[in-house]
């Protein structure tokens, strides 16, 4: 599995929605077991077993900004 990890930008996280949210990573992949017991973790993914994720480094500081 890749990861592609993006910041906050609206337009970006749009098209790293339709790139890489695609598909659940399937029950018979031989990740899915270790994965699967991960809390929280990402199993969408898109083709080529990549995933999305953000940089939460920008999104705390985002928050922190307005608030």
């Amino acid at each position: 599995i890749w990861s592609f990890v993006m910041d906050g930008d609206m337009t970006r996280r749009a098209a790293g929605h339709k790139l890489f949210v695609k598909n659940m990573l399937a029950h018979e992949s031989p990740l899915y077991g270790t994965l699967i017991n991960m809390p929280g973790l990402n199993l969408f993914i898109g083709e080529g077993l990549v995933t999305l994720d953000f940089n939460y480094k920008h999104i705390l500081k985002c928050k922190m900004f307005f608030f």
